[in-house]
């Protein structure tokens, strides 16, 4: 089975990155924008429906 990456847009800077479903659940939404480098929280209901939109 693969895993399911989705596109998260920084709150603050802008940049779109990408992270596994997995990875963000494990993190519990807490998540630090490889660019900018500051720590934001997106609520795993809203990583959920990204992810089910991509497939």
């Amino acid at each position: 089975m693969s895993e399911i990456r989705v596109e998260l847009p920084c709150k603050y800077c802008g940049e779109v990155f990408s992270i596994f479903v997995r990875e963000a659940a494990e993190r519990r939404g807490k998540i630090m924008c490889p660019v900018c480098g500051r720590m934001h929280e997106y609520k795993l209901a809203d990583i959920s429906k990204i992810a089910a939109g991509t497939h």
